[in-house]
Protein backbone atom coordinates (compact mmCIF):
# COMPACT_ATOMS: atom_id res chain seq x y z
CA UNK A 1 0.00 0.00 0.00
CA UNK A 2 1.41 3.34 -1.30
CA UNK A 3 2.30 6.03 1.64
CA UNK A 4 0.63 8.82 -0.73
CA UNK A 5 -2.64 9.21 -0.78
CA UNK A 6 -4.74 11.80 -2.41
CA UNK A 7 -8.07 11.68 -0.80
CA UNK A 8 -8.78 11.70 3.06
CA UNK A 9 -11.38 11.42 5.62
CA UNK A 10 -10.17 13.62 7.99
CA UNK A 11 -9.14 17.55 7.98
CA UNK A 12 -5.42 18.86 8.83
CA UNK A 13 -7.09 19.51 12.65
CA UNK A 14 -9.14 16.62 13.26
CA UNK A 15 -8.06 14.37 16.43
CA UNK A 16 -9.47 11.22 16.66
CA UNK A 17 -9.09 8.47 19.78
CA UNK A 18 -9.43 5.81 16.36
CA UNK A 19 -7.88 5.34 13.37
CA UNK A 20 -9.28 7.61 10.58
CA UNK A 21 -6.72 7.36 7.92
CA UNK A 22 -4.67 4.34 6.42
CA UNK A 23 -2.25 3.42 6.31
CA UNK A 24 -0.82 4.92 9.74
CA UNK A 25 2.39 7.55 8.38
CA UNK A 26 0.46 7.74 5.08
CA UNK A 27 2.13 11.11 3.18
CA UNK A 28 -0.55 13.94 2.41
CA UNK A 29 0.70 16.70 0.25
CA UNK A 30 -1.05 19.78 -0.17
CA UNK A 31 -0.19 22.21 -2.73
CA UNK A 32 -0.57 26.25 -3.01
CA UNK A 33 -4.16 25.78 -5.03
CA UNK A 34 -4.28 29.75 -4.05
CA UNK A 35 -2.60 31.70 -6.29
CA UNK A 36 -3.93 35.02 -7.38
CA UNK A 37 -4.72 35.60 -10.47
CA UNK A 38 -3.37 38.86 -11.06
CA UNK A 39 -1.18 41.45 -8.86
CA UNK A 40 -3.63 44.60 -9.09
CA UNK A 41 -4.98 43.55 -5.22
CA UNK A 42 -2.57 43.57 -2.69
CA UNK A 43 -4.03 41.64 -0.79
CA UNK A 44 -4.29 39.14 -2.95
CA UNK A 45 -0.37 38.50 -2.68
CA UNK A 46 -0.06 39.14 0.85
CA UNK A 47 -3.04 37.78 2.30
CA UNK A 48 -3.16 36.12 5.77
CA UNK A 49 -5.51 33.28 4.96
CA UNK A 50 -3.46 30.02 5.12
CA UNK A 51 -1.98 28.52 2.33
CA UNK A 52 -1.95 31.66 0.46
CA UNK A 53 1.34 31.45 -1.68
CA UNK A 54 3.21 28.96 0.40
CA UNK A 55 3.43 26.74 -2.10
CA UNK A 56 3.76 22.59 -1.15
CA UNK A 57 3.48 21.55 2.44
CA UNK A 58 3.75 17.91 3.78
CA UNK A 59 1.98 16.03 6.32
CA UNK A 60 1.89 12.73 8.26
CA UNK A 61 -0.98 10.80 9.82
CA UNK A 62 0.78 9.64 12.78
CA UNK A 63 -0.39 7.98 16.45
CA UNK A 64 0.24 10.06 19.94
CA UNK A 65 2.04 7.07 22.78
CA UNK A 66 4.32 9.91 24.44
CA UNK A 67 2.03 9.91 27.45
CA UNK A 68 0.58 13.34 27.53
CA UNK A 69 -0.44 15.60 25.15
CA UNK A 70 1.51 17.32 22.87
CA UNK A 71 0.79 20.57 21.89
CA UNK A 72 0.15 22.74 18.35
CA UNK A 73 2.98 24.64 17.13
CA UNK A 74 5.67 22.46 19.19
CA UNK A 75 8.07 19.97 17.36
CA UNK A 76 7.65 16.48 17.29
CA UNK A 77 9.54 13.65 16.34
CA UNK A 78 8.37 10.31 14.73
CA UNK A 79 10.03 8.12 17.33
CA UNK A 80 9.02 3.97 16.65
CA UNK A 81 8.48 4.29 20.92
CA UNK A 82 8.40 0.99 23.01
CA UNK A 83 4.93 -0.10 23.65
CA UNK A 84 6.02 -2.92 25.97
CA UNK A 85 8.25 -5.13 26.43
CA UNK A 86 7.49 -8.73 28.10
CA UNK A 87 8.74 -12.11 29.24
CA UNK A 88 7.18 -15.10 27.09
CA UNK A 89 5.60 -17.76 28.86
CA UNK A 90 5.50 -20.20 25.73
CA UNK A 91 5.60 -19.20 21.92
CA UNK A 92 5.85 -20.37 18.36
CA UNK A 93 7.48 -19.21 14.96
CA UNK A 94 4.24 -16.85 14.58
CA UNK A 95 3.25 -16.22 18.08
CA UNK A 96 4.10 -15.39 21.33
CA UNK A 97 2.41 -15.96 24.88
CA UNK A 98 2.63 -14.46 28.28
CA UNK A 99 1.39 -15.83 31.97
CA UNK A 100 -0.43 -12.48 33.14
CA UNK A 101 -0.64 -9.07 32.44
CA UNK A 102 -2.62 -8.24 29.22
CA UNK A 103 -1.59 -7.38 25.78
CA UNK A 104 -4.32 -5.37 25.33
CA UNK A 105 -4.05 -3.25 28.37
CA UNK A 106 -0.29 -2.84 27.86
CA UNK A 107 -1.63 -1.08 24.28
CA UNK A 108 -0.20 -3.54 21.69
CA UNK A 109 -2.04 -3.17 18.23
CA UNK A 110 -1.76 -5.03 14.90
CA UNK A 111 0.75 -3.31 13.01
CA UNK A 112 3.02 -2.71 15.55
CA UNK A 113 6.55 -4.37 15.12
CA UNK A 114 7.94 -7.06 17.61
CA UNK A 115 11.10 -7.57 17.75
CA UNK A 116 13.01 -10.72 20.29
CA UNK A 117 14.96 -8.73 22.50
CA UNK A 118 16.74 -11.98 24.31
CA UNK A 119 16.68 -15.45 24.00
CA UNK A 120 16.86 -17.31 27.19
CA UNK A 121 18.72 -20.10 25.79
CA UNK A 122 21.92 -18.09 26.04
CA UNK A 123 24.23 -17.50 23.02
CA UNK A 124 22.45 -14.99 21.62
CA UNK A 125 20.68 -17.53 19.27
CA UNK A 126 17.86 -17.03 17.30
CA UNK A 127 15.29 -15.77 17.47
CA UNK A 128 17.15 -12.99 19.39
CA UNK A 129 17.19 -9.84 16.90
CA UNK A 130 14.65 -11.43 14.86
CA UNK A 131 11.49 -9.07 13.93
CA UNK A 132 8.05 -9.17 12.70
CA UNK A 133 4.68 -7.57 12.57
CA UNK A 134 1.92 -8.02 14.66
CA UNK A 135 -0.95 -9.49 13.21
CA UNK A 136 -3.50 -10.21 16.20
CA UNK A 137 -3.63 -9.27 19.72
CA UNK A 138 -5.40 -10.86 22.62
CA UNK A 139 -4.91 -10.60 26.14
CA UNK A 140 -2.29 -13.17 26.76
CA UNK A 141 -1.29 -13.77 23.28
CA UNK A 142 -0.09 -12.02 20.04
CA UNK A 143 -0.04 -13.45 16.59
CA UNK A 144 2.81 -12.45 13.89
CA UNK A 145 3.99 -12.64 10.41
CA UNK A 146 5.84 -13.26 8.81
CA UNK A 147 7.59 -15.97 10.88
CA UNK A 148 10.64 -16.17 13.09
CA UNK A 149 13.16 -18.58 12.00
CA UNK A 150 12.76 -20.29 15.17
CA UNK A 151 10.03 -20.63 18.33
CA UNK A 152 10.10 -18.02 20.67
CA UNK A 153 10.32 -19.77 24.24
CA UNK A 154 9.46 -19.82 27.59
CA UNK A 155 11.58 -16.82 29.39
CA UNK A 156 12.24 -15.09 26.15
CA UNK A 157 11.99 -11.40 26.22
CA UNK A 158 9.87 -9.60 23.54
CA UNK A 159 9.64 -5.46 22.83
CA UNK A 160 7.12 -3.84 20.77
CA UNK A 161 7.61 -1.04 18.96
CA UNK A 162 5.01 1.64 17.88
CA UNK A 163 5.81 2.58 14.06
CA UNK A 164 4.71 6.09 13.27
CA UNK A 165 4.17 7.19 16.69
CA UNK A 166 5.35 10.67 17.83
CA UNK A 167 6.68 11.64 21.48
CA UNK A 168 8.64 15.67 21.96
CA UNK A 169 11.31 16.53 20.41
CA UNK A 170 14.32 16.70 22.45
CA UNK A 171 17.84 18.98 22.86
CA UNK A 172 20.27 17.16 20.92
CA UNK A 173 18.03 14.66 18.81
CA UNK A 174 19.46 13.52 16.09
CA UNK A 175 17.61 10.85 13.04
CA UNK A 176 14.11 10.41 12.58
CA UNK A 177 11.35 12.80 11.14
CA UNK A 178 10.20 16.02 13.18
CA UNK A 179 6.78 17.47 12.32
CA UNK A 180 4.38 19.71 14.19
CA UNK A 181 1.10 19.27 15.01
CA UNK A 182 -1.54 20.74 13.25
CA UNK A 183 -3.36 20.95 16.13
CA UNK A 184 -3.12 19.82 20.31
CA UNK A 185 -3.32 15.66 19.89
CA UNK A 186 -4.00 13.90 23.27
CA UNK A 187 -1.96 10.75 24.69
CA UNK A 188 -3.75 7.84 22.56
CA UNK A 189 -4.90 9.93 19.77
CA UNK A 190 -4.84 9.78 16.28
CA UNK A 191 -3.96 13.33 14.10
CA UNK A 192 -1.71 15.25 11.59
CA UNK A 193 1.86 16.83 11.59
CA UNK A 194 3.26 18.65 9.04
CA UNK A 195 7.23 17.87 7.93
CA UNK A 196 7.95 19.97 5.16
CA UNK A 197 7.62 23.43 3.90
CA UNK A 198 6.26 26.65 5.88
CA UNK A 199 4.91 26.71 9.44
CA UNK A 200 3.68 30.12 10.43
CA UNK A 201 3.76 29.61 14.03
CA UNK A 202 6.24 27.39 15.25
CA UNK A 203 7.31 27.34 19.06
CA UNK A 204 10.70 28.75 18.76
CA UNK A 205 13.90 29.32 21.30
CA UNK A 206 12.96 31.42 24.52
CA UNK A 207 13.69 35.28 24.62
CA UNK A 208 17.28 35.74 25.02
CA UNK A 209 18.46 33.89 22.06
CA UNK A 210 17.84 35.89 18.43
CA UNK A 211 16.68 34.29 15.32
CA UNK A 212 17.91 35.46 11.68
CA UNK A 213 16.18 34.68 8.71
CA UNK A 214 17.44 32.16 7.16
CA UNK A 215 19.23 30.60 10.09
CA UNK A 216 19.29 26.80 10.21
CA UNK A 217 17.11 25.16 13.55
CA UNK A 218 17.79 22.05 15.42
CA UNK A 219 15.18 20.57 17.65
CA UNK A 220 15.03 21.89 21.41
CA UNK A 221 12.69 20.72 24.22
CA UNK A 222 9.76 20.56 22.10
CA UNK A 223 10.45 23.92 20.28
CA UNK A 224 13.17 24.80 17.69
CA UNK A 225 16.24 26.17 18.22
CA UNK A 226 19.08 28.07 16.84
CA UNK A 227 21.74 25.50 18.80
CA UNK A 228 23.10 23.50 16.51
CA UNK A 229 26.54 21.64 16.15
CA UNK A 230 28.87 21.72 18.84
CA UNK A 231 32.74 20.57 18.00
CA UNK A 232 35.91 20.07 20.54
CA UNK A 233 38.85 20.38 18.50
CA UNK A 234 41.31 17.93 17.79
CA UNK A 235 42.54 15.91 15.19
CA UNK A 236 40.31 15.32 13.72
CA UNK A 237 37.37 17.39 15.17
CA UNK A 238 34.70 15.25 16.48
CA UNK A 239 30.97 15.83 17.77
CA UNK A 240 30.23 16.64 21.57
CA UNK A 241 28.01 14.18 22.65
CA UNK A 242 24.35 14.90 22.76
CA UNK A 243 25.03 17.66 20.12
CA UNK A 244 22.27 17.89 17.10
CA UNK A 245 24.28 18.01 13.71
CA UNK A 246 21.45 18.35 10.93
CA UNK A 247 19.12 21.07 10.74
CA UNK A 248 15.35 20.17 11.04
CA UNK A 249 14.08 23.57 9.44
CA UNK A 250 14.82 27.05 8.62
CA UNK A 251 13.86 30.44 9.97
CA UNK A 252 11.70 32.08 7.67
CA UNK A 253 10.72 35.05 10.06
CA UNK A 254 13.64 36.79 12.58
CA UNK A 255 13.14 37.20 16.18
CA UNK A 256 14.89 39.64 18.40
CA UNK A 257 16.49 38.38 21.81
CA UNK A 258 13.71 40.57 23.81
CA UNK A 259 10.69 39.39 21.31
CA UNK A 260 8.20 38.20 24.04
CA UNK A 261 6.46 36.22 21.56
CA UNK A 262 8.40 33.42 20.79
CA UNK A 263 6.74 32.04 17.17
CA UNK A 264 7.57 32.01 14.10
CA UNK A 265 7.33 31.05 10.32
CA UNK A 266 9.76 28.46 9.54
CA UNK A 267 10.59 26.35 6.53
CA UNK A 268 10.49 22.91 7.48
CA UNK A 269 12.49 20.04 5.94
CA UNK A 270 11.53 16.78 7.05
CA UNK A 271 9.47 13.96 4.83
Amino acid sequence: MSQHKTAFCTRLIDVDTTMKEVPLGCLRIEPDNKEPNNTVDPALIFSNMLNYLWRERRFRYVHNRSGGTLSKDALVVVDDLVVAVVTASAGAVGSVTRASGSFITDGIKVGDIIAVDDDAGGAGAAPEGEASVVTGVQALTVTFAPNLTAAVAASDVVAFYGPWSIKAAAAGKNGGIVGIPMADIPNGSYGWIQTYGIYPNATMVAAGTAVVPGDPLYPGTALLTTVGPVLTEGTPNVLVAGSSYAPVAYAVQGLRTDTVRRKAAVFLIGG
